[in-house]
């Protein structure tokens, strides 16, 4: 639904409430009364899917067998220079050894996606953030 929310914002102003209707008629089984109401409804449906993957499907992906192998997927050939993504990591805190591989890894490929995503070191006190995404920068 996100996806379908940021193509429609992304179109011309003209173009935007046509396939705003549209979308709403095929994904929702709606038809709006307005091209204002089609857009803000695309809008809120995207805001409350993205928000049900940040709060229950990612945090539950994330702690899966499935998320380090996707996640070396993603990165493909570049694993080796992506072995450290010392840029994108807050330069105070030292990775620990056990999970370096993970962090550098998911982190780079967090960097770019489209939610808002924070790592933090739930064993040191005040559980410090030692890397956010740019969403996460853009939104605060």
């Amino acid at each position: 639904m996100w996806v379908y929310a940021q193509q429609v914002a992304a179109m011309a102003p003209e173009q935007q409430g046509p396939a705003a209707i549209q979308m709403c008629q095929q994904l929702m089984g709606s038809t709006p009364g307005s091209a204002e109401e089609a857009v803000a409804a695309l809008q809120q449906m995207a805001s409350q899917a993205l928000s049900v993957l940040s709060r229950e499907s990612f945090p539950r992906f994330v702690q899966s067998k499935a998320c380090l192998p996707l996640v070396e997927q993603l990165i493909g050939s570049q694993a080796e220079e992506l072995k450290k993504a010392d840029d994108v990591i807050w330069s105070q805190y030292t990775v620990p050894p056990d999970c370096a591989g993970w962090i550098h890894s998911f982190a780079s490929v967090a960097r770019a996606m489209p939610a808002c995503i924070v790592i933090s070191d739930m064993a040191m006190p005040g559980n410090p953030m030692f890397f956010v995404n740019d969403e996460f920068c853009r939104v605060t």
